[in-house]
C-alpha cells in the first residue's frame, strides 16, 4: 500500500482543496482534514451515504461550536481542511490524504481525519493511517464495515455501531420469535461476509439456517431453492441494487408476504422501493413502482438511528438541543449549495439523504474532545498540539487512550466508544412497511422495535406482523381412540389376508382352489398387502403424527411427503392389481359360457391375464411418476 506513496506525491501536485475554510487569526490552531465524497460522485452502485452537500454543513457547525466553547481545546482554535474522500472513486481518499497530511510543511500539520462515511474509503485510509512510524494517525467518520473492527484499524473510530451489530440484531429476532428454519442470503464481498457468517455462527444453535451467496446470473435460482427447501424467513445482507431486483423477482414468483418474511440489513424503504429492470442469461425481470409497492408488504428493515431521540433536550455536549441544531444546519446546508453551484458543481444527481449529517458532527467533536483530553497528558510528554502530526507516534497513542474512554451526548444520539472503536450506544431501528398502502400513497416503513448494542437489548412492538417460519398446512387428522381403532382393524385385516395367501399356496393343487387361478390370486393378494400398507400408513400419519391446521417443520414435512407418497403409490398400485386381476378373472369366465360350445378350443391361459394386469399397473407407474 505505501509503495503507492511517492506516486500519488506527483498526483497531489493537481489536486484542489475544495472549499477549504479560511484560516483563524489566532497563532495557536489544530488542523483536522476531513474527507467526504463530493457531488462528482454519481451514487449509483450501492453508496447510501450523504455526499458533501449534507456532511460540509454539520462539520462546520461542529467547528464552530467547538471554538465557541470555552472549556474546550482552550488557547486553541480549530480549523478544518475539506477534500474529496471519493467513494466509488475510493483512490481520491488517498490522494487527498497523501495531499494534506504528509505535505504538512506545504499546508499545516494535520491532527486528525474525519468525515468519512464510505466504508472502502475509510478501509483503505485506515491501513495508511495505521502504520506506527510512516503514518500514525486517528481517524473518526462513520463507515460501519466489520472490516473495520480488525487490528489492522487500530487507529480507525466510528461514531456508529459496527454492521456485525446487525448479525446480532437478526440472531435474537430469531430467537425471539421461535424461527427454527431461515435463510440466509448474502452478498460476497469483505462488507456483507462477515455479517452473514457472524449471523450463522449465532443462531444455528437448535436452528437449521440455509445460505446462499447472491450473483446476477443466480438469483433465480437462489429463491427457487429457498421455495423448495420449504424456507419462508429469509435474511437478507446485501447492497440495495440486490435488495430490489430479489423483491423483484419474489413478486413475479409470489414469494412476499404474507407467504414469505423478507428481512434486510441497513435498508430503507427509499432504497428498496424502486422501478426494477435488469436482464441476466436471457431473463429480463421488470417491476413498476406500484408492483414494488406491493411486492415490500411487511418487509422488516433495520437501520441505525441517527438522531436522538430527545430533540428538545439540551443535555448535550454543545449545550444545544437537536431543535436548535438542525435549524442553524439547515441554514448552513442552503450556504454549501450555494457554495457549490457556484464552483459549477453538478447536483442532479446528489443524495439528499442527510441521515449521516448527524453523525459527521458528532465524530468532529469525538476528535475535539479526545484533543482536549490528551491535553495534560501531550504537555507533560512534551508534545505541542498545534505542531503534532502523523510521525508522533506516542501522542497518537495518548489521544487514541482519550477516544477509547470517551463518552457523549450528541446530535445522533449517545455516544461510546467502550473501547472498541464503534460507537456502542447507536441504536438499531427496527421497521416494517405497512399492508395495503395505495398507489398514491408512500409507503413509509413504520417503528415496530428497537436493538441497543451497549445492552445487547431487542425490544419489539406488538403491532409487528411477522409470520412463523413454519408453513401452515390442513390435514384431516383422527383422534388418537379412532386411531388405534382402526390402525387395530387394517392389521387384523392384514393377518386375515396373509392366512389367506397361505392356504392358497398349500392347496394350490386343491381342484377347487386350482379353479380360481392360483397364479392370479398371488397378484390380487400383493394388491391386498399394497392397499393395506398404504392404509396403515395414512391412519398412523393422520392419528399419531399430525395434530388438525397444526404448522409442519421441515422433519414433519419430509415425515409427510414419505407417508403421502407412500400412501398413493400403495394405495393406486393396489387398487390396480386387485380389481384387475378380478375384471379380468371376470371376463375370461365371461368368455368361457360365451362359448361354451367350443370351450376346448377357446381357452384363455392364465399368463396372458397376468400380462395385461401387469399392463394396468404399467400405466399407474408412468402417471404416478
Amino acid at each position: 500500500m505505501l509503495l503507492l506513496v511517492p506516486i500519488l506525491f506527483l498526483l497531489c501536485g493537481v489536486a484542489s482543496n475544495r472549499g477549504s475554510q479560511a484560516e483563524n487569526s489566532t497563532s495557536l490552531s489544530v488542523y483536522l482534514l476531513a474527507l467526504v465524497p463530493y457531488p462528482d460522485e454519481t451514487i449509483r452502485d450501492g453508496y447510501a451515504g450523504a455526499p458533501a452537500p449534507s456532511i460540509i454543513p454539520a462539520i462546520r457547525l461542529a467547528v464552530r461550536h467547538i471554538n465557541d466553547m470555552p472549556n474546550v481545546l482552550d488557547g486553541y482554535t480549530l480549523q478544518v481542511l475539506e477534500a474529496d474522500s471519493g467513494c466509488r472513486k475510493y483512490l481520491n481518499s488517498v490522494i487527498s490524504y497523501t495531499r494534506y497530511v504528509f505535505h504538512g510543511n506545504d499546508f499545516r500539520p494535520i491532527a486528525g481525519v474525519i468525515g468519512t462515511v464510505c466504508s472502502r474509503s475509510a478501509a483503505l485510509l485506515g491501513l495508511l493511517a495505521a502504520r506506527q512510524k510512516e503514518s500514525n494517525l486517528l481517524q473518526v467518520g462513520s463507515a460501519s464495515s466489520p472490516v473495520l473492527s480488525e487490528m489492522n484499524y487500530s487507529n480507525t473510530f466510528s461514531v456508529i455501531t459496527s454492521a456485525l451489530a446487525y448479525a446480532n440484531v437478526f440472531a435474537d429476532l430469531a430467537v425471539k420469535q421461535g424461527w427454527t428454519h431461515v435463510a440466509a442470503v448474502y452478498e460476497p464481498n469483505i462488507f456483507y461476509t462477515p455479517i452473514h457468517n457472524t449471523f450463522v455462527s449465532k443462531v444455528t444453535e437448535g436452528r437449521t439456517v440455509l445460505s446462499w451467496a447472491v450473483s446476477d446470473d443466480t438469483l433465480d435460482i437462489l429463491l427457487n431453492n429457498i421455495k423448495e427447501n420449504r424456507v419462508r424467513v429469509i435474511f437478507a445482507f446485501v447492497s440495495r441494487n440486490f435488495a430490489a431486483r430479489l423483491l423483484c423477482i419474489a413478486y413475479d414468483m409470489g414469494m412476499t408476504y404474507p407467504t414469505f418474511q423478507w428481512i434486510f440489513h441497513d435498508r430503507t424503504s427509499e432504497e428498496i422501493i424502486t422501478e426494477v429492470d435488469f436482464s441476466y442469461q436471457e431473463k429480463s425481470h421488470s417491476c413498476s413502482r406500484e408492483q414494488m409497492k406491493k411486492a415490500t408488504q411487511a418487509v422488516v428493515l433495520t437501520v441505525n438511528v441517527l438522531e436522538r431521540m430527545d430533540q428538545s433536550t439540551n443535555a448535550t455536549v454543545s449545550k444545544r438541543s437537536f431543535n436548535s441544531y438542525r435549524n442553524e444546519y439547515m441554514i448552513e446546508n442552503a450556504k454549501v449549495i450555494e457554495e457549490l453551484k457556484n464552483q459549477s458543481y453538478n447536483l442532479s444527481n446528489v443524495d439528499t439523504d442527510t441521515h449521516k449529517a448527524n453523525s459527521l458532527y458528532d465524530a468532529v467533536w469525538a476528535m475535539a474532545l479526545a484533543l482536549n483530553n490528551s491535553l495534560p497528558a501531550l504537555n507533560s510528554s512534551g508534545y505541542e498540539l498545534s505542531k503534532y502530526d502523523y510521525r508522533q507516534s506516542d501522542a497518537t497513542d495518548i489521544i487514541r487512550n482519550e477516544l477509547l474512554m470517551l463518552e457523549f451526548e450528541g446530535m445522533s444520539g449517545s455516544i461510546s466508544f467502550n473501547g472498541t472503536r464503534n460507537n456502542m450506544f447507536t441504536v438499531i431501528d427496527i421497521q416494517q412497511i405497512p399492508l395495503n398502502v395505495t398507489e398514491e400513497a408512500e409507503p413509509f416503513a413504520v417503528h415496530i422495535g428497537y436493538y441497543q448494542p451497549k445492552s445487547a437489548e431487542l425490544m419489539l412492538n406488538l403491532t409487528g406482523l411477522l409470520i412463523s417460519d413454519q408453513f401452515e398446512n390442513n390435514f384431516i387428522s383422527f383422534p388418537v381412540a379412532a386411531g388405534v381403532v382402526l390402525f387395530t382393524i387394517a392389521v387384523l385385516v392384514l393377518v386375515v389376508t396373509g392366512m389367506l395367501h397361505l392356504a392358497n399356496c398349500l392347496l394350490s393343487k386343491h381342484k377347487s382352489v386350482k379353479a380360481t387361478s392360483t397364479h392370479l390370486n398371488h397378484l390380487m393378494f400383493a394388491g391386498c398387502y399394497l392397499f393395506l400398507f398404504a392404509a396403515i400408513t395414512y391412519i398412523s400419519f393422520v392419528s399419531f403424527f399430525v395434530r388438525s391446521l397444526v404448522t409442519v417443520t421441515k422433519p414433519d414435512y419430509i415425515l409427510y411427503s414419505v407417508s403421502c407418497n407412500l400412501y398413493f403409490w400403495c394405495a393406486v398400485v393396489g387398487y390396480s392389481l386387485i380389481f384387475g386381476t378380478v375384471c379380468v378373472k371376470t371376463w375370461r369366465i365371461y368368455q368361457i359360457f360365451s362359448h361354451f360350445w367350443r370351450v376346448h378350443s377357446y381357452l384363455i391361459a392364465d399368463t396372458s391375464l397376468v400380462v395385461f394386469v401387469l399392463g394396468l399397473v404399467t400405466v399407474d407407474v408412468v402417471l404416478l411418476t
